[in-house]
């Protein structure tokens, strides 16, 4: 079965990056270059504490929207980290974004880069001048994106890591929609609950991107990335492989992630098991022992 699933999805990365090379898609950054200007991006930033103990970087999913993040970001607030929010181009919740969908058709996997390192150089900006660790906290795509940034600095980007259902392996069916990248503006519905969604659906631009960071990922990722990481994940994930990512974890040799198995309780207000983001989605006790174990796993260091 695995090795059916690693043949459709070296197909479709096949047909992938031939239409990356047609279309002259090409990478916004040359490794190790960064020059991103700090205030080029949409990003918030919330401070619960007078002394701060370390910066958080959160990263949001594809289609979700940044707010559905805020469960994480008051987590992190309450314990003494400052927070910067980043929000991607085609995830706007401002009202007065009336053209977010067609924003969201024209998105790239450069463009969401240069946004992420934007942001990056913000978080990074405040941990250096208050001399505070630095942590990556990213949802599927976001949490993608994050691991990039060690890729695009050549170096490793933070202190530690906490990763949700990152999308670094995902399950072969995720792309089976791979060949209709073709059409950008193609619309495909989105079946996450209203109160999550950004949009009514996900242009096939934004799918393209995040195909081509995940190959980017399989080919890039070394031991930089290698630093002290909390990886949530639900066996029952529908988009990413949860025995793929400790495959991963093997084969690079990563032994500082340690991987947490999420199983939901009944009172969610999700079926989908790739949502893993706040007590909503996970339910009450579920929660409770996620968030005992990234308080547990960020102390040590802060």
């Amino acid at each position: 079965m695995q090795s059916i699933q690693k043949r459709i999805r070296r197909i479709s990365l096949v047909f992938l990056l031939f239409y990356t090379q047609l279309s002259g898609c090409a990478p916004i950054l040359e490794k190790g270059e960064h020059k991103i200007l700090p205030n080029t991006c949409d990003t918030s930033r919330s401070v619960a504490f007078e002394t701060p103990v370390g910066v958080a970087l959160v990263l949001h999913g594809l289609n979700l929207r940044p707010s559905a993040m805020d469960d994480i970001a008051g987590f992190l607030s309450d314990n003494g980290l400052e927070v910067v929010r980043l929000s991607l181009k085609g995830h706007s919740e401002d009202e007065r974004n009336a053209d977010l969908l067609e924003q969201f058709k024209s998105v790239s996997l450069p463009i969401w880069r240069q946004e992420t390192m934007c942001a990056y150089l913000q978080a990074a900006e405040i941990a250096q001048r208050k001399n505070l660790p630095l942590v990556l906290v990213g949802f599927s795509l976001g949490g993608a994106l994050g691991l990039d940034l060690t890729t695009q600095l050549q170096r490793a980007a933070f202190d530690k890591q906490i990763l949700f259902a990152p999308a670094i392996d995902l399950k072969a069916t995720s792309y089976l929609l791979a060949p209709l990248t073709i059409f950008p503006s193609l619309v495909i519905p989105s079946f996450s609950s209203k109160k999550f969604r950004v949009n009514e659906g996900t242009p096939m631009a934004a799918y393209g991107a995040l195909y081509a960071l995940v190959s980017d990922l399989e080919q890039s990722v070394d031991s930089n990335h290698n630093m002290e990481t909390l990886l949530f994940i639900d066996d029952d994930d529908e988009l990413v492989s949860a025995s793929g990512l400790e495959n991963f974890m093997a084969d690079k040799g990563f032994d500082r992630w340690t991987i947490y198995r999420v199983t939901k309780t009944q009172e969610t207000s999700t079926s989908l098991n790739h949502l893993m983001i706040s007590e909503e989605t996970v339910g009450r006790k579920t929660w409770l022992k996620m968030t005992n174990r990234m308080r547990n796993f960020l102390n040590p260091a802060l």
